[in-house]
């Protein structure tokens, strides 16, 4: 399954955080992420999507007939 924007955010803004916080624990820097996506500008969230949008295109690729089915 693709990594959606929510998840691209996440890796980048884990990887920033934990530099800076190398002790926080990964509930801290969960809440911290939480916050800075729901405050980040509509212009980062588009970056996101359009990541998330070259994941699914390259799965797509990839699988042709892939479609997510949940159990």
């Amino acid at each position: 399954r693709p990594k959606n924007a929510w998840i691209f955010f996440r890796l980048d803004m884990h990887k920033l955080l934990w530099l800076e916080y190398p002790k926080a624990t990964q509930i801290v820097l969960s809440k911290r992420i939480s916050d800075l996506w729901r405050s980040a500008p509509p212009e980062v969230k588009s970056e996101y999507r359009r990541r998330a949008r070259a994941a699914i295109d390259a799965r797509l690729t990839e699988y042709p007939g892939y479609k997510y089915t949940p159990r």
